[in-house]
């Protein structure tokens, strides 16, 4: 009676208008039946009370209720817990009972518009941690698969999931991710994987990405099989995998749709478009302003190297203004923010010399490329790396292009994520792991497909 006369004084200072309690009379009984309406499924509770009816002894509730779940709790913080979250709860004389009878309001698991494939699956993860389970549930039909739920924050109670397998993950990173889940203090994770991520892997001021997102079941699923973890958090519609190192960020599923020699070839284009996307800008500038580059170049320029290097900067930033316009402006004014940039960055900025046409030229093709990077994380943090080189050689020329180079070389050098360096299997040199990764094959020894 006590969990009983708690949860009823917890509910009646609620003042919620969506909480209802149902009294229903069994025999010479009566059972109290509490629910919130907006996340429950009607039918399975009308059905459930139903059940409740036809019951003589409570007892053997759970054996003669006609509900696909329940379970007996006597923890008045995880009933809570289960009823804020959507399930039932029912009070019989001596004993608490939780249904799941829970009907979340969800979108559908269509295709992600971030992850498009040509000949891919057409489903996707949504906001239910329980349907994105069950897509790789389905994709992995194997007791080893495990999928541990966890619970942090205090007033969120947002529900976490590692998902990898038994006998392929680290079971030390495993237990190293519950240490510091179990650790964490926060109030919500409204912000879901993101601010999981901060937390977990100490984000913090490092540029590029620790772990990789993924709202494509197909593409979660490939990952476990190959030995990585996946966290799997409830209201967001993509995952985290980890470990993860920089050549992960450019695996798309549209390579293993592919016969191997196309498939090889699309990976070598994503790769160059990376690494223009990352270096184009720079290096044309530090050849463009230092005299001993310049007759490399058919075109001619009258600018001075500080104002050149400023068009090429300026123009950088305004063509990120304008993804970001795109990206937060509805679909229906999508066309006509594209047409606004087309004129501003198109002829009209050059008849006007705002800008010459050789500088829009690069920062236009680096930005094409920086588009064609699967990861969308690590296509920012090329551009702003990007724009640092910029800086560097907008003040040293051809001096600051290099120390960028070997500056980020070793910063890349230093990450790593749970041992795993970053830059793996180049830094480390493994040439089969390399070898397998710039080239896809269709031996046998190719297992996980």
């Amino acid at each position: 009676m006590g969990i009983k006369k708690d949860f009823i004084e917890h509910i009646d200072s609620s003042l919620n208008f969506d909480i209802f309690r149902r009294k229903v009379k069994v025999k010479l009984k009566i059972v109290e039946v509490f629910f919130i309406t907006p996340l429950i499924d009607s039918m399975i509770l009308l059905e459930t009370i139903r059940s409740i009816k036809e019951i003589r002894n409570d007892k053997i509730i759970q054996e003669d209720l006609v509900t696909p779940q329940i379970r007996k709790e006597s923890d008045l913080n995880k009933v809570l817990t289960s009823f804020y979250s959507g399930e039932v709860i029912i009070f019989t004389n001596n004993n608490c009972y939780i249904v799941d009878c829970r009907k979340h309001p969800l979108r559908g698991i269509d295709e992600p518009h971030s992850e498009k494939s040509i000949r891919g699956s057409r489903d996707g993860f949504n906001e239910s941690i329980n349907t994105n389970i069950g897509l790789i549930r389905l994709r992995i039909k194997s007791n080893k698969l495990k999928t541990e739920i966890l619970e942090v924050s205090k007033y969120g109670r947002t529900y976490i999931s590692l998902v990898y397998l038994e006998d392929k993950a680290d079971l030390k990173i495993v237990e190293e991710l519950k240490r510091r889940i179990s650790k964490l203090d926060i109030n919500s994770l409204i912000m879901s994987d993101r601010s999981l991520e901060e937390r977990l892997f100490s984000q913090g001021k490092i540029i590029y990405p620790l772990v990789r997102y993924t709202e494509r079941p197909d593409v979660a699923s490939i990952h476990i099989m190959n030995g990585k973890v996946v966290i799997v958090v409830d209201t967001s519609p993509s995952v985290i995998i980890t470990p993860i190192c920089l050549l992960d960020h450019i695996k798309h599923v549209e390579e293993f749709r592919q016969t191997p020699l196309i498939g090889s070839f699309t990976k070598v284009l994503r790769i160059i478009s990376v690494i223009v996307s990352l270096f184009l800008s720079p290096v044309v500038l530090a050849l463009l302003t230092d005299h001993d580059y310049t007759n490399i170049f058919s075109i001619s320029l009258d600018s001075g190297n500080s104002v050149l290097a400023f068009e090429m900067i300026v123009s950088t930033i305004i063509l990120e203004i304008f993804r970001i316009a795109i990206v937060h402006t509805p679909t229906p004014l999508g066309g006509a923010i594209s047409l606004v940039s087309a004129l501003v960055l198109g002829q009209v900025s050059i008849d006007l010399g705002i800008f010459s046409s050789e500088v829009l030229l690069v920062v236009c093709i680096s930005s094409i490329c920086g588009f064609a990077t699967p990861s969308y994380e690590l296509s920012l943090s090329n551009k702003l790396v990007s724009l640092i080189l910029l800086l560097l050689v907008a003040f040293f020329q051809m001096e600051g292009l290099l120390i960028g180079f070997i500056l980020l070389f070793l910063y890349l050098v230093s990450i790593k994520t749970f041992n795993v360096p970053y830059l793996y299997p180049l830094v480390p040199f493994d040439f089969k792991k390399l070898f397998r990764f710039m080239f896809r094959n269709s031996n046998e020894d190719n297992k996980n497909l």
